[in-house]
């Protein structure tokens, strides 16, 4: 689109392009323009890049009221909205063109609401330009049946979003909500939603939180049922443990054989139904030391995705190479209002 733009202040317009016939869905574009002052007075551009298929279109301008448009803005100024002409072109790798070029498309018919004008790249340097901008992005549905040329238009554009990554803001002066810096952005590696300077400082905290010598996960599952050891009021009811609500000394006591030393974190899962349930679980190493423990004395604990369940971390156990983990859950005294074990 052409318009007429002013240093002096904006006049807010809205486009809108839609195929005919898919008046249901959402435009192909609706996006506004002459929404900031520009450096001089005169025409000015504003260029949008969209895949249009063989069909007729309708296009609409609508003004539209400037709300935050104009926050922090000297120039506020509210001006008549003057649209020149609107420019379609399948050379996109070109410059819109000057008052000259214009003129000369114009002058190639009779003048007319609507024109059309083909004009071939036939120059070493238009080819070269029509060949590059082949490599243009693809959409996501497209990549199976044109893997090649989704990598390469990916890459292009991946490159282009890294570069805008570096610039910086405060998070207490953030830049005008049109500039490059605060688009929306898509990034599949880390599956996250944000713009590219907020990508890359979030990506850089997560990189810097991941060890680099890493040894693998190790891990144990434990069903407090099958513990070798279950004494007093504790029953075995499947691979859980239960007891009568009367119920206040008991232990259940299991040792695990530990494959690797390492720091081990210890935590319990355990069924919460609104109810007291009052019981102890003790970790150490197997002699005993680096204990750490977690009481069961509140109602209600923060919910895990399980309905009625909860996860509590107990702590850190460290254990050498071909060492153990001792663990002990202990029934406690009754409490009120009522009690479930």
């Amino acid at each position: 689109m052409r318009y007429h733009g002013s240093p002096a202040g904006s006049a807010v317009t809205r486009l809108r392009l839609q195929k005919n016939g898919r008046e249901a869905f959402q435009p192909l574009v609706s996006d506004e323009f002459n929404d900031l002052p520009t450096e001089k007075e005169g025409p000015a551009w504003k260029s949008i890049l969209v895949d249009l298929e063989v069909g007729q279109y309708t296009v609409s301008f609508s003004p539209v009221t400037r709300w935050w448009h104009a926050i922090g803005i000297k120039a506020a100024a509210y001006l008549p909205r003057k649209v020149d002409c609107l420019y379609l072109t399948d050379e996109i790798w070109a410059e819109a063109p000057d008052d000259a070029a214009l003129q000369k498309m114009k002058s190639t018919g009779s003048p007319t609401i609507l024109q059309s004008a083909f004009r071939p790249a036939v120059d070493a340097e238009s080819r070269a330009a029509a060949q590059l901008w082949r490599v243009r992005p693809i959409s996501w549905e497209r990549a199976g049946a044109q893997p090649r040329l989704f990598e390469l238009s990916r890459a292009y554009w991946r490159a282009r979003v890294d570069e805008i990554a570096k610039k910086e803001y405060a998070d207490d002066h953030v830049p005008d909500y049109r500039s490059p810096e605060r688009q929306v952005v898509f990034d599949d590696v880390w599956n996250m939603v944000a713009n590219p300077v907020r990508l890359r400082r979030q990506v850089d905290a997560l990189r810097s939180d991941v060890a680099a010598n890493a040894q693998g996960h190790n891990w144990y599952w434990l069903h407090p049922g099958e513990f070798e050891k279950i004494t007093g009021g504790w029953k075995r009811s499947g691979d859980t443990l239960t007891a009568d609500w009367s119920a206040h000394e008991g232990v259940a006591e299991q040792v695990i054989k530990i494959d690797r030393g390492w720091k081990y974190h210890v935590w319990v899962r355990f069924r919460q139904i609104k109810y007291q349930e009052t019981w102890k679980i003790e970790a150490s190493d197997g002699e005993g030391n680096n204990a750490v423990s977690f009481t069961r004395d509140k109602l209600e604990y923060e919910p895990d995705i399980l309905a009625n369940s909860a996860w509590q971390k107990v702590g850190v156990v460290p254990v050498g190479d071909g060492g153990s983990i001792r663990v002990r859950i202990s029934l406690l005294p009754v409490a009120q209002p009522a009690t479930y074990h």
